[in-house]
């Protein structure tokens, strides 16, 4: 397998050090997480038969680009921050796989240290057996390793004291020397209170997007390799660091997912015909394939606002014929596969409707009291409409279950509206 290693730009951050710009960095590594190996693709009811094979490999080839840049780059170690296998899901293809990746940075003198996260197996693992003695397994007692560098630089690595889903600032002591102090954390986080503990870098998992959440010092999640569902949009990968003698730290972005998640929004209107909207869809998916590179995409749909085009869409009928006619575009050998629309309208009506001695009125009016009383979804069938109108809003509240309760009475609404003021609204 070959992965799609493409590596990116980098940003800057003074660590402790003040200085406003990076001089030749004496420590370089690659900082990775939540690999999921052997974790299954979610969010989808269908599955292409050319998507299977893709979707599959996925997690590895994104894995295998992680340890690819790490060759590349001639790093000197790599940081892996929980969740790179998971206990409850660990297959043989996942165990071998992480060896094998493993022992190719062994072979070039990289060593690998990793902090285990909520769903690694725990330090006390057999199969750990397995994996070169270059992998060092940071938790519990062993969680602290001084890295030397070739021009005997030592610089200090600590990880998490367990695999609780929170980085505790009390279990990372204060730095009290000039050495260089990376540490490694798995989830949730306090930026101000990391900041006061001095450390350079703060290694961190356990979060999907990457993100930075301070840059002096910075604090940095590197996010997952590769996409699993719709919640992963966009472009997924890891984390190329480097620090100067000085303290100061460059952090850049690797690509590495191997099948990109999209979502797109398109904002509509009274005026917006079936034929616009298409179009509209088309031109965001030629972008998309631009920028992925070729790669693989999964794509979900928001489209957002009024008038007859919304309503003609908010029946499960109407949003399955505009995802066929979506997913029968062939994009030149390019995979694309469509995998929801979803038809957001705003709760908005006209005053006079909530004063109407209809059925209609009625339906707002009790709609408004669920929104006041707080009731819960399961609560909803007493107020609702009788009839065919009031059995299919009952089944689109239950197919809603779990889901944020205000998105859940705004479907309701606009498909109770719908289908009770006919053709004119």
């Amino acid at each position: 397998m070959t992965g799609p290693y493409q590596a990116g730009l980098g940003d800057q951050s003074l660590g402790t050090s003040g200085k406003e710009a990076m001089a030749t960095p004496i420590f370089k590594c690659v900082h990775a997480s939540d690999l999921h190996l052997g974790q299954v693709f979610s969010g989808m009811d269908q599955m292409p038969v050319d998507f299977l094979d893709p979707l599959l490999d996925a997690p590895y080839l994104a894995t295998e680009s992680i340890f690819t840049a790490a060759l590349t780059e001639d790093v000197d170690c790599v940081l892996l921050t929980g969740d790179v296998l998971s206990a409850d899901e660990l297959g043989p293809r996942s165990l071998v796989f992480l060896v094998e990746q493993c022992e190719r940075l062994a072979v070039r003198g990289i060593p690998v240290y990793w902090a285990l996260g909520g769903d690694d197996p725990p330090l006390r693992w057999q199969p750990a057996s397995l994996l070169p003695d270059s992998v060092h397994r940071l938790g519990g007692k062993d969680r602290e390793i001084l890295h030397q560098l070739q021009n005997g630089t030592e610089i200090r690595l600590l990880g998490p004291s367990d695999q609780r889903a929170v980085v505790r600032p009390g279990d990372y002591p204060a730095v009290e020397d000039e050495r260089i102090s990376i540490a490694l954390g798995y989830g949730s986080a306090s930026q101000d209170a990391l900041a006061e503990l001095g450390y350079h870098y703060w290694a961190l998992g356990g979060v999907h997007l990457r993100e930075t959440l301070s840059r002096n010092p910075t604090i940095h999640y590197a996010g997952t390799p590769q996409g699993r569902s719709p919640a992963d949009s966009g472009p997924r990968g890891c984390t190329l660091l480097e620090i100067d003698a000085e303290g100061l730290v460059q952090t850049s972005p690797i690509v590495t997912d191997a099948v990109r998640w999209n979502t797109f929004a398109v904002e509509v209107d009274s005026e917006t015909s079936h034929e616009a909207l298409y179009g509209m869809m088309q031109e965001q998916i030629s972008r998309g394939l631009v920028d992925a590179a070729s790669r693989p995409l999964l794509v979900t749909w928001k489209i957002n606002g009024a008038g007859s085009l919304v309503r003609s869409l908010q029946t499960e009928e109407a949003t399955a014929r505009l995802l066929a006619q979506l997913n029968a575009v062939d994009h030149g050998g390019v995979s694309v596969w469509h995998v929801a629309v979803e038809v957001l309208r705003p709760a908005e009506y006209p005053a006079k409707w909530y004063e109407e001695e209809t059925i209609r009125g009625e339906f707002l009016r009790s709609l408004q009291l669920v929104q006041q009383e707080g009731l819960s979804q399961a609560d909803w069938e007493e107020h609702l409409p009788c009839g065919e109108e009031g059995a299919e809003v009952a089944a689109r509240i239950a197919r809603q279950e779990g889901i944020d309760p205000e998105l859940a009475i705004k479907r309701a609404a606009d498909l109770g509206v719908h289908l009770l003021s006919g053709e004119d609204h």
